[in-house]
């Protein structure tokens, strides 16, 4: 007969599978406080860095923890639905240059770069502009350089989400033992 012992406690198997059998409750009740704090820094590092022009991003920004055991999930991000901000994906990446006439999307690189030429010599009327309460022309959108906010805010916690899960983790099986 072979027997197994786990330190501190009997020597019977069975006691041995009752106490793997509540080690995923165990690890929840450490790992769960651990991720919810690991999504608190991770908003508190990202909302200072938030475009803020109108507001709208900042009072859609978001975090929580959803699930359990091996679904466990911190979320960090800006929520959706109608009147959502949409402009904070492009702020967050960036956009390249591209015309603000109906149909740019489907325009070729040759045809936009025969419309920017066209523009430039100003056989093109172009689009008007809302620029900071001035009405403005505008052939061609400039594009926007990426903040990458959000990513800068992920690469912030990265490390401390490794380190805070591996205490987790750690602690659920000292508890084990014990």
């Amino acid at each position: 007969m072979i027997r197994y012992q786990v330190e501190g406690k009997g020597n019977s198997f069975q006691e041995m599978v009752n106490y793997l059998a509540q080690f995923p409750k165990i690890l929840d009740s450490h790992a769960f406080p651990a991720m919810k704090g690991v999504v608190a820094k991770a908003q508190a590092y990202i909302e200072p860095r938030i475009p803020v022009r109108t507001g709208a991003a900042k009072s859609a920004f978001f975090g929580e923890v959803l699930g359990y055991g091996k679904t466990l999930t911190g979320v960090v991000g800006f929520r959706g639905g109608k009147g959502a901000p949409y402009h904070i994906n492009i702020i967050e990446h960036g956009a390249r240059a591209h015309s603000l006439v109906k149909g740019s999307k489907q325009r070729t690189r040759a045809a936009f770069s025969r419309f920017q030429k066209r523009a430039e010599r100003g056989s093109i009327a172009g689009a008007h502009v809302d620029i900071n309460g001035r009405w403005v022309t505008m052939t061609i959108h400039p594009g926007v350089a990426s903040r990458g906010f959000m990513a800068a805010g992920f690469q912030h916690v990265k490390p401390i989400l490794n380190d805070e899960m591996q205490k987790a983790v750690d602690a659920a099986f000292s508890e084990v033992k014990s």
